[in-house]
Parts: structure tokens; C-alpha cells; sequence
């Protein structure tokens, strides 16, 4: 499979995936940030603006910290290590983050099984922080956006919707997950020949038409779970029940959801456009 590079990807599409807006930048999606030291597989590489593109940076930043965060990964792994290193960073593009999901109150205690059979006690998080919800309702639309660029060929039109949630890793019930598999018999990821992929990091199940709807179940690697679906008209099926902690996004929205002081600093942070027209006298 050959991939697009930069100008044949501007050169194909007519706006931002993510918004009516014209393309000036390359988004990955899954970011680049997601990946161990940055090595990214090629691929799922799309135009956007870069009001969508930077302007929801700290989201992306925050789902790659909260994927390197699981119970089944030791303190000393290059997970957790990323996940330190990532504190300065994050706590300038997306205040307030860690000191919320950090809180005790939105942590429990939970018994999970080892590798032995034996039960221990690990520490749980909750994603009912304002904050941390708003950053990964930004990832998953985002994904959700993505995936339907990529498997049906155009961006998601303006009367479209995506309906998607989080989870962490311990938060994606059994039931659930077997429920939204059971209509997902499709697996992708970021392959790029037989041996460099990153299934440990990002692999994704899937079911689409092709054409107008895509729904996927992603997996980060192993702390944390998106569930997208997307769709071409606002009501498909006659009023479609909105799945639990998910929410609904259309095209336009993603900068609007960003928490205030993540979205202040993005645009102080955007490039200056020089538009035509009369030299000042």
C-alpha cells in the first residue's frame, strides 16, 4: 500500500476533516505523541485547519497520557516513564488536568485478577472530572471523524454526527465491550509492512458500509478504550439512542468543546495569517 504524502493529501481535499474550514496543516490521528518515542507507523493521515488541528492539541496530549497509565503496566515500564516525563507539558497546555484526575475523590479501590489467579487491590480512576471528560470527548470525535475520512472516502458532511465515549481500562465493562464487538467483525491499525506496526499501541475493530457509516471500538494501548460511530445524516435510524457517557459531535464543534484556558492558549499559540488588501497609509 503506498501512502499520500503532504502535498497529495492537501491536494485531494477540500476542507478540514474536522470543520467547513480550508486545509493548512496534516493531522495524524491517531497523533504522533501516542507512540513509543514518537516512532509512528505511516498512515490515517488527513488535511485539517489548524484551528482543529493545534487548537486540540492538549486533547490529544491528555489521551496519550492516560493510555500509557494502566494497572497491568509496571512503575519502571516505558509507559509510565513517557507518562512522567509528559507532566510539564501537560500541565502547561492543559491546566488543571492533573491536578483532577489526580484527585482522590475520583479515585477507587478495585480487586483484579494477576497473571497467578490471585486477586489484588488496584486503584481505579474515574472519568467524571469536567476537564479530563471535555479533553477525551475531543479524542474520540476526533477519531470518530478520522475513521470515516478514511473508510468511506470523504470527510464527515456538516449534517452529519459522531456519537462516541472513553473509558479507561478498567472502566469498559465485559458486557459492553462484547456488545459493541459482536458488530465489529473488521480489525485495522497502522501496518506497515509485515513487522513495523504498532498493534500494542493503537489497533482498532470496525464495522462500515463504506459510504455513510463507520463504527469502531479503539484500543490505546492498554489504559485506554474509545468507542466512535459515525454517520453521514443526523438521524439514520429514527431517533438513535445516545449509548451511556457517550455524547454526540457534528463537524465545527471540536474547538468550542475544548475546556477555556486549553482553547485560550491554543490560539494564542496559532499562526498569524497574513490576508490581502490595502497597505496601511
Amino acid at each position: 500500500m503506498r501512502y499520500l504524502s503532504k502535498a497529495e493529501i492537501m491536494a485531494t481535499e477540500a476542507r478540514c476533516i474536522y470543520c467547513t474550514a480550508l486545509h493548512t496543516t496534516v493531522e495524524h490521528m491517531p497523533p504522533i505523541s501516542m507512540f513509543r518515542g514518537r516512532k509512528r507507523p505511516d498512515g490515517l493521515v488527513f488535511a485539517g485547519c489548524a484551528a482543529c488541528n493545534n487548537g486540540t492539541g492538549a486533547a490529544d496530549l491528555v489521551a496519550g497520557f492516560i493510555a500509557r497509565l494502566s494497572p497491568r503496566y509496571d512503575q519502571a515500564s516505558w509507559q509510565i516513564e513517557e507518562a512522567k516525563a509528559r507532566a510539564g507539558i501537560l500541565e502547561a497546555q492543559a491546566p488543571g488536568f492533573l491536578g483532577e484526575f489526580f484527585d482522590p475523590l475520583q479515585r477507587t479501590t478495585e480487586w483484579f485478577p494477576t497473571a497467578s489467579g490471585i486477586r489484588r487491590p488496584l486503584t481505579v480512576v474515574r472519568l467524571s472530572g469536567p476537564l479530563t471528560r471535555a479533553y477525551l470527548d475531543v479524542f474520540a470525535a476526533k477519531l470518530g471523524m478520522a475513521l470515516y475520512r478514511h473508510h468511506c472516502g470523504h470527510p464527515l458532511p456538516l449534517g452529519g454526527f459522531v456519537m462516541c465515549g472513553a473509558y479507561l481500562n478498567a472502566g469498559l465493562a465485559p458486557d459492553t465491550a462484547k456488545a459493541l464487538l459482536s458488530i465489529m467483525p473488521d480489525q485495522s491499525g497502522l501496518r506497515q509492512g509485515r513487522r513495523n506496526h504498532a498493534d500494542d499501541q493503537f489497533i482498532y475493530r470496525f464495522n462500515t458500509d463504506g459510504r455513510s457509516v463507520v463504527a469502531a471500538l479503539a484500543q490505546f494501548h492498554d489504559g485506554l478504550y474509545v468507542s466512535a460511530s459515525a454517520f453521514r445524516t443526523t438521524d439514520p435510524y429514527g431517533q438513535l439512542p445516545l449509548l451511556p457517557n457517550h455524547r454526540r459531535v457534528q463537524p465545527g464543534d471540536l474547538p468550542g468543546m475544548m475546556p477555556y484556558r486549553s482553547r485560550l492558549r491554543a490560539v494564542q499559540r496559532l499562526p498569524l495569517v497574513k490576508r490581502a488588501g490595502p497597505s496601511p497609509s
